[in-house]
């Protein structure tokens, strides 16, 4: 039985930051849109947790109209992610181990890595089309136009095709998904699954599990379930202790205290 699959937003831009908003989009491997802004003066520092996710985004001087963008690559390890103050951001979260088709990024590359993306690159269209509305309608309007016209003339190589499916495969069924039903599934060894997805995706395939089991927890906890333990049991962990040590692992905090971190955030959305 396939589990409901869970759209990750990044915790600490979403109750961090200011005037957070998001649109789930769910299509051309887009997780979801989402814009905030850091309206002082003052660089913001944002608590980053550890994610499968990349996520692109653009922003915008407020004093002196200047746009850019970064490609934010899977953090590694929890961190603070800074951004500059008087300036509003307009981010594309890619679905969860999803490497999109931008110019020459991979993923294996760019694991804990901020890249700041040029103009002159195949990317250019792409930032002049987001850039030249700033409301948030807009942008995701032209940013999907602008995405889907890049990647189009792009084909998958066979051993991308078989890390897509695994990625689905994972997405779907993250708890009780194992190497040997992958085995059986998709009809190659766990050796040649590990070996492509470490060269295509750049983790190997139970790691990557393992990282989506902790994200869904996160966000299971995020969004108001208050059992732990059942949180446990339905993202694969063999009880609380393990979860809990995980989520510090990868998050920094144990779920209680990072709860209340973010419950410190005035106008926390948490229940």
């Amino acid at each position: 039985m396939t589990q409901e699959i869970l759209i990750s937003e990044q915790p600490g831009i979403a109750f961090f930051s200011d005037h957070y908003r998001e649109r789930v989009c769910g299509q051309n491997g887009i997780a979801l849109f989402y814009e905030f802004s850091a309206v002082r003066s003052q660089p913001a520092k944002l608590p980053i947790i550890t994610d499968v996710c990349i996520d692109l985004i653009f922003y915008r001087n407020e004093l002196t109209g200047q746009t850019g963008v970064y490609l934010y690559g899977p953090p590694k390890k929890p961190y603070e992610m800074t951004f500059e103050g008087r300036r509003s951001y307009f981010g594309v979260r890619f679905i969860s181990g999803f490497s999109p088709r931008l110019g020459n990024f991979r993923m294996p590359e760019i694991i804990g890595e901020v890249v700041p993306v040029c103009r002159e690159s195949a990317m250019k269209e792409l930032v002049l089309a987001v850039s030249k509305d700033w409301s948030f309608d807009a942008q995701i309007r032209n940013f999907l136009n602008s995405y889907k016209m890049l990647s189009c003339d792009l084909q998958r190589t066979c051993p991308q095709e078989l890390c897509a499916a695994v990625i689905r495969y994972a997405l779907e069924s993250p708890a009780t998904l194992t190497l040997e039903k992958l085995e059986r599934i998709t009809g190659y060894s766990r050796q040649y699954l590990n070996r492509v997805f470490n060269a295509n995706v750049g983790y190997s395939v139970m790691n990557f599990v393992k990282l989506l089991r902790v994200q869904n927890a996160v966000t299971l906890w995020l969004s108001g379930q208050d059992d732990i333990v059942s949180i446990a049991a339905d993202t694969g962990y063999c009880d609380q202790s393990h979860l809990i040590r995980e989520f510090k692992k990868y998050v920094g905090q144990t779920p209680g205290k990072y709860r209340r971190l973010l419950n410190l955030r005035e106008g926390s959305r948490l229940r």
